[in-house]
């Protein structure tokens, strides 16, 4: 399977009077996930400093059936509409334990759902740090300490 995404706009981002070539570039970043454009130079062609533009791709993971990180965020063969899965320990990016993106100290190796492709669900908070849901403590999801949400049967 194979997707090609492709936008044309005439953003003028840079000169092309001076003759000094092609002075205009244009970039995907798979850290960001965005696809952008701006002039090499910083000139315009109305004298001004040249501005960037560029699209974002929220939901960006690429084909779940390759074995490839398409997305370079240290996840592999991720899917959105997976659902929750299993409580596994494996793989689960370079996320920190807020679920921010984290290269350099972020958790490659931890318990997680399988369909967590970034490792932020937390179902409760835990005031008393004892990694266990506690009766009081508040729950971050619709499931509710039964395990059975709204739309369940149970």
């Amino acid at each position: 399977e194979k997707v090609l995404f492709g936008y044309y706009i005439d953003w003028a981002i840079g000169d092309l009077a001076t003759g000094a070539g092609c002075l205009n570039c244009g970039s995907y970043d798979t850290d960001i996930d965005l696809a952008h454009a701006w002039s090499y130079n910083n000139a315009s062609m109305w004298g001004g400093k040249a501005s960037h533009a560029g699209f974002s791709f929220l939901e960006s993971p690429g084909n779940p059936w390759d074995g490839i990180d398409n997305d370079n965020d240290g996840l592999i063969d991720e899917m959105r509409e997976s659902g929750p899965g299993e409580y596994i320990y494996g793989p689960c990016g370079y996320y920190d334990e807020h679920g921010n993106l984290d290269r350099t100290t972020g958790i490659k190796y931890r318990y997680h759902w399988s369909g967590d492709e970034d490792g932020d669900w937390h179902t409760f908070t835990d005031l008393n740090e004892n990694g266990v849901w506690d009766p009081g403590e508040p729950l971050n999801d619709d499931l509710g300490a039964d395990g059975i949400g709204p739309l369940n049967e149970g």
